[in-house]
């Protein structure tokens, strides 16, 4: 009766008692048994872990994203106040006055560049480099390249 047992496990595909059982042997043949379950199971696991995988690569790109756009606000907001209390020189309210041109307000706001205290380099570069644009629009070409030149020096 054990050796009917026996052959009709062998020809099932399940452990035989005759030989003796470790752990692995049964494995063995529960694999060779379920052999397209196994496989959907494994192709499923490694999609899974992919799927983390990307996600996680995905969150650090956007944190990243997030980190680099707070920092450009920031260095715009500081570029503006230092425009805007530039142009603030011409409010009468102020103690500014209306008389004075573009380009000698640029050139106080020049003059102020070297007391301007920003957060970081890339702020203080954006500000060189606006003023270096607004001069070189203004057809003060020297004046365009020493700013920018100084601007990218900042950042080098």
């Amino acid at each position: 009766q054990l050796l009917e047992q026996d052959l009709q496990a062998w020809l099932a595909g399940r452990p035989v008692a005759a030989r003796g059982g470790d752990r692995w042997y049964a494995l063995g043949k529960f694999v060779r048994r379920h052999r397209a379950m196994i496989a959907v199971g494994a192709a499923s696991l490694v999609a899974a872990i992919t799927f983390t995988v990307q996600l996680a690569v995905e969150r650090d790109r956007a944190r990243a994203a997030e980190a680099k756009a707070q920092q450009e606000a920031a260095t715009s907001r500081e570029v503006l106040a230092f425009v805007t209390g530039l142009f603030g020189e011409l409010d009468p309210e102020q103690g500014g006055h209306a008389g004075i041109t573009a380009l000698e307000l640029l050139d106080r706001g020049r003059a102020r560049v070297d007391d301007f205290h920003a957060s970081s380099p890339q702020a203080r570069a954006a500000l060189l480099r606006t003023l270096g644009e607004i001069y070189r629009n203004g057809e003060r070409a020297q004046v365009a390249i020493d700013l920018l030149t100084a601007a990218h020096a900042e950042l080098s």
